[in-house]
């Protein structure tokens, strides 16, 4: 630290980030600015730190960028973005906490739990409407009759009476269907008659399951098709691109979004899915040391006090002298 100090005042002209009269505070600025005297304004974005000295940014968890003006890329999170997500069946985690997003018919911390009985779909929302013993598939939801006698799409239609094969008594199963009495559904996977055909849902936009009849894919997030090759189109997202984004008109760069997250692209000082959270800047009185206030203070009462003494005894050096030439005018009128 160097510092130039006035000769006759004592007061110095201190480096950034320190505070008159002698240079020996560090001045506090609040965090919207920095710089000597805090005159300068911070760029940083998303709740990120701004040094007082330097203005630069040190990014809260979840960003990344010269003033954290980026989200983690997909698949990383927290500090820096250094983290990798440990998700089984998801598209990406999130980028701050690292939770991971679900595809369709999956739930837990890292996606790796099925959804729990008569629970399906995104999220495991959606409440399975089996009946008669049937029992749905975690991810679409479709039905599988467990029951004998039962069949459809609900298992509330009767079956008809069905021959079966006299030796193995295996009957004649449906597409997506296996078992002696064809009450077991495909494992996941594989489709078709007798389960014997593969899905084929394991490029990119897809979960890598397929619907147990048909053999249609289970889209991931920002696809769709019978083989999930369709992106969203713009101003949609989501599952089956269900959701629309309506970003917010003022607030942002365009109205699409991303077709995985929903997130829009926001403007400078704004934020949230929608771009419709702005950036309030604090107080923009700095908040110095009090310690540094109080020492100012009694540095300006001593400052006046010594001035008040010199000027008091310059009066009385001015009134002694006075006294002493009257005093010699009378001796001399004396001769």
């Amino acid at each position: 630290m160097t510092r130039v100090c006035h000769g006759m005042t004592g007061e110095c002209l201190c480096d950034d980030g320190w505070l008159p009269p002698n240079c020996s505070m560090k001045q506090v600025c609040n965090g919207s600015y920095w710089g000597n005297n805090c005159k300068m304004s911070c760029q940083c974005l998303n709740n990120a730190h701004c040094d007082s000295r330097t203005g630069h940014c040190r990014c809260a968890r979840g960003y990344y960028g010269k003033i954290c003006e980026h989200e983690c890329v997909s698949g990383t999170f927290g500090d820096n973005c250094l983290s990798n997500c440990s998700c089984t069946h998801s598209s990406a985690c999130h980028h701050i906490t690292g939770i991971c997003n679900c595809t369709q018919g999956w739930q837990g911390e890292t996606c790796n739990q099925m959804c729990s009985k008569g629970k399906y779909g995104l999220g495991c929302s959606q409440i399975c409407n089996c009946i008669n013993g049937g029992e749905c598939n975690h991810i679409s939801g479709s039905c599988q009759c467990v029951q004998p006698g039962w069949k459809g799409e609900r298992c509330s239609e009767e079956s008809e009476n069905t021959t079966c094969d006299a030796e193995t008594g295996q009957c004649e199963c449906l597409a997506g269907y296996k078992g002696r009495q064809c009450n077991q559904i495909c494992e996941e996977g594989f489709f078709g008659k007798k389960c014997l055909d593969q899905c084929v849902c394991n490029f990119t936009g897809m979960s890598g399951f397929c619907d147990h009849a048909s053999g249609r894919c289970f889209c991931s997030s920002g696809f769709l098709g019978i083989i999930c090759n369709e992106t969203c189109a713009d101003g949609f997202w989501g599952v089956d691109c269900s959701q629309a984004c309506n970003c917010n008109a003022l607030n942002s760069k365009n109205t699409t979004c991303d077709a995985e997250t929903g997130q829009c692209e926001c403007l400078a000082g704004y934020k949230g899915r929608q771009c419709n959270q702005n950036y309030r800047k604090s107080s923009l009185f700095n908040k110095y040391i009090p310690v540094g206030s109080s020492v100012i203070v009694l540095v300006i009462v001593l400052i006046g006090f010594i001035t008040f003494r010199m000027l008091r005894k310059r009066k009385l050096m001015n009134e002694k002298f006075d006294q002493k030439i009257s005093k010699a005018q009378m001796d001399n009128d004396g001769f």
